[in-house]
């Protein structure tokens, strides 16, 4: 949860059906890299999807495995943001900084 790229963390446990989320907070020297408060409930939507969603925990994953958790990634970042998008009435290009 420290580079642009993980901006949220999750630590779910599905059996339990309970989650922990954790969101970066910015900071002065992160200026630019979120510009938009809105953007931490899209952050906070994407984690939730997690919890959904079936992801790979392995120590060393295949390329296969990365493929698909990438593949997958993109699809919550998708969705969260369609998600957004229709609460808030905006456009794709909002999230453009």
């Amino acid at each position: 949860m420290t580079d642009s790229n993980h901006m949220g963390e999750n630590h779910c446990e599905p059996v339990g059906k309970c989650s922990l989320i954790r969101i970066l907070e910015r900071t002065e020297d992160m200026e630019g890299s979120i510009s938009k408060s809105t953007y931490h409930e899209c952050i906070l939507v994407h984690e939730l999807l997690h919890c959904h969603m079936n992801f790979l925990d392995v120590a060393e994953p295949s390329l296969e495995q990365v493929h698909y958790d990438v593949a997958e990634h993109a699809l919550l970042e998708t969705l969260a943001k369609s998600l957004i998008m229709a609460k808030y009435n905006i456009g794709f290009d909002w999230f453009m900084n």
